[in-house]
């Protein structure tokens, strides 16, 4: 199905959760904060939002510095 990954048109597998889509792209849940359909769920809640076509991702990863 077709969804928007920061700001990029991708197709991925159905049935995916929030949790499932860091991981198969290698992201470390850890290190980023998710921005959902213009919204931030909690972490905790990640492994239970299923990623539905046409949805809006943003992945944005924390970066360290000084």
């Amino acid at each position: 199905m077709k969804v928007r990954i920061n700001g990029r048109e991708e197709i991925i597998d159905e049935e995916m959760t929030i949790l499932s889509l860091l991981n198969s792209k290698g992201i470390n849940p850890s290190m980023v904060v998710v921005e959902y359909n213009y919204e931030i769920p909690d972490k905790e809640k990640w492994d239970s939002i299923l990623i539905n076509g046409g949805d809006n991702i943003e992945i944005i990863k924390f970066i360290g510095g000084g």
